[in-house]
């Protein structure tokens, strides 16, 4: 895929993240509308941790949207 497509001609957007010192992968799929997350430590107190840095990443990426008028480009 090209680089400098618009974003409402994007299917998925791969997101790495560090959660105290271990990395994480999270794609965001715009077709299925969800947030996927790819962890290889399993744990309630891990999960917790992971849910918690997730979270805000979230919230930022609508609000980011929003101002692109991306919902409103894309046939999703």
């Amino acid at each position: 895929m090209p680089c400098n497509n618009p974003w409402h001609t994007v299917d998925h957007i791969l997101i790495p993240i560090c959660v105290d010192g271990h990395w994480i992968l999270t794609i965001l799929s715009f077709k299925d509308r969800i947030i996927y997350v790819y962890d290889s430590m399993r744990g309630a107190r891990h999960d917790e941790k992971i849910r918690s840095a997730v979270e805000p990443f979230a919230i930022v990426i609508l609000y980011f949207l929003l101002a692109q008028t991306f919902i409103e480009k894309s046939k999703i």
